[in-house]
């Protein structure tokens, strides 16, 4: 008996070594095959109609979420990288529930691999989306027999409320993005009001491209069946915990749009030739002063191309988390791989030392008027693999408002110039790597290189 055991083990183990280097090279190979049949989405709406307010704080984030959910009357629809358990995703469900109470129908798309990692025990979740008028889809669900397709994620993030507003950046629904606590992420969002419920808005193209993109054969309905005691207890939680937002005076909020245009990658899951990426290099190329934030820059070859060539045409400064303190620990690595490279672009790099935190916001700004902002990351992932959504507005007020607080991450940062020089803002503190950080990114840097072009 022991010695069929025995070979049971070992057929069990080469069967797991040959699945595992099956899996690790289907991947690999994959992020390289660039799809023949890309389908990106570029929009323009004229913005008298459309009015805007940035959300910098997580605090506001969240305020602003649940009186947009308390508003509804029709139709919520939500998009997201991440929906993940704690307390304040709990008082966003609690809204939720409260809006189907009222008799408004629901819609959830989730990417595939974490909501599978993240909600198998959420029950509070299950029980909403077990409801009558609630639709959950997940768009591209794990597949172990084509492990190639979790290189793929849609990592758009915005919630549509009727055809009155829409909130649209890079925050995920999870609590690291809505809670103020010192470890949370600092990061922004824009909510769109529309001023007219008819036309060409934005909101009306970000619905459509909403429509392609739940009816895609990789996004998938989820049915829950989530009943009994349990369920009954967590809608009762929800009831219990929810408190009514106060009716917000949009219109005395949000301030004029002069434009704003929509720009995604394409939605498939496959690899693309460039996305969104070459689109934003030519808005960059249109101006003189370029101030980009991102929380990292992982680039290949064509991008650092691109990016020289865009400091030959334009003064460009970019704003990224510092090694020591950021929290995406490839992103660290890759960048104390790649430092040089980007250096030698011409841009001036700011690396945020950002304390207990780290940043999360995308945003370019272009000259005094031009606002990009997005879930889009200066990293080979957002640029050939996953969905992601950019807003382009233009506001000469909402462009001063941003590059006032970029000039406050700017104060706070190491500066090094295109010739490497360096320097510190006047509110730099400094900061250490710790031992821990030292061996572990010290291993890293030296393997990052086999798989950068997928993290």
């Amino acid at each position: 008996m022991a010695f069929v055991l025995k070979k049971i083990l070992k057929y069990f183990l080469i069967l797991l070594a040959a699945y595992i280097v099956y899996a690790g090279a289907s991947l690999i190979i994959s992020s390289l095959i660039v799809s023949s049949d890309e389908q990106g989405y570029e929009f323009s709406a004229i913005g008298a109609c459309e009015r805007v307010l940035t959300l910098d704080s997580n605090s506001d984030a969240l305020s602003y979420r649940l009186s947009a959910i308390d508003s509804a009357e029709e139709e919520i629809i939500i998009s997201t990288f991440r929906l993940q358990e704690g307390d304040d995703t709990d008082a966003f469900l609690a809204a939720l529930y409260k809006a189907h109470e009222r008799g408004v129908n629901i819609k959830i798309i989730i990417d595939g691999l974490n909501a599978q990692i993240r909600l198998y025990d959420y029950t509070a979740f299950k029980a909403l989306a077990s409801l009558e008028n609630v639709e959950i889809k997940y768009y591209n669900k794990i597949n172990l027999l084509k492990p190639w397709l979790q290189n793929f994620h849609l990592h758009d993030k915005y919630i549509i409320i009727d055809d009155s507003l829409y909130i649209l950046g890079g925050r995920n629904f999870e609590t690291v993005g809505l809670e103020e606590y010192e470890s949370s992420d600092a990061d922004r969002d824009v909510l769109v009001y529309e001023t007219v419920s008819e036309g060409e808005t934005s909101l009306a193209q970000l619905k459509e491209y909403f429509e392609h993109v739940w009816n895609l054969n990789a996004s998938e309905t989820i049915t829950f069946s989530c009943t009994g005691n349990r369920a009954q207890k967590a809608l009762t939680y929800l009831d219990e915990i929810y408190s009514e937002s106060e009716a917000e005076d949009w219109e005395a909020v949000t301030y004029a749009a002069d434009s704003i245009q929509i720009l995604s990658n394409p939605i498939q899951t496959a690899a693309t030739s460039s996305g969104i990426w070459n689109s934003l290099c030519e808005i960059m190329k249109e101006g003189d002063e370029v101030l980009i934030q991102t929380p990292y820059i992982m680039c290949n070859s064509n991008m650092y191309e691109d990016l020289t060539e865009l400091c030959s045409e334009s003064s460009v400064e970019l704003i990224i988390n510092s090694p020591v303190t950021g929290n995406n620990i490839f992103g660290s690595v890759d960048y104390l791989n790649q430092r040089e490279k980007v250096y030698a672009t011409g841009v001036t790099t700011y690396e945020w030392y950002g304390g207990d935190h780290s940043m999360h916001a995308k945003t370019i700004l272009i000259d005094d008027s031009t606002c990009i902002i997005g879930s889009f990351n200066f990293d080979m992932r957002s640029t050939y693999l996953d969905t992601e959504i950019m807003l382009i507005i233009e506001s000469p007020e909402l462009n001063a408002q941003l590059r006032a607080r970029l000039d406050e991450l700017k104060s706070e940062s190491r500066i090094v110039s295109a010739d490497g020089n360096v320097s510190y803002g006047e509110n730099f503190t400094d900061a250490e790597f710790t031992t821990g950080k030292k061996v572990l990114y010290g291993f890293l840097r030296l393997v990052v290189n086999l798989f950068r072009h997928m993290i």
